[in-house]
């Protein structure tokens, strides 16, 4: 896929996780800025605050789980 951003590349295997938070990506050196402007183009889907995947994600796991670990993810110190 061609985009217009010089993150795309630094995305790199974050692309193909089930989620990926903010925190991932500004350790590969991509702003929060980027993130919205990815998403604005298609590239990412914003799951929620803080928490995003690719745009295109296909998930090869049973959905409940997924859930969970969605849910799981968006409560940093909450217990399940």
């Amino acid at each position: 896929m061609k985009t217009k951003s010089k993150y795309y590349k630094k995305l790199g295997n974050l692309l193909s996780k089930p989620q990926f938070s903010i925190k991932d990506a500004k350790n590969k050196g991509i702003p929060k800025e980027a993130l919205a402007y990815l998403c604005k183009i298609g590239v990412l889907a914003r799951l929620f605050r803080g928490i995003y995947r690719a745009a295109n994600y296909e998930s090869d796991i049973d959905i409940s789980l997924e859930s969970l670990t969605i849910i799981a993810s968006s409560i940093p110190y909450g217990v399940i």
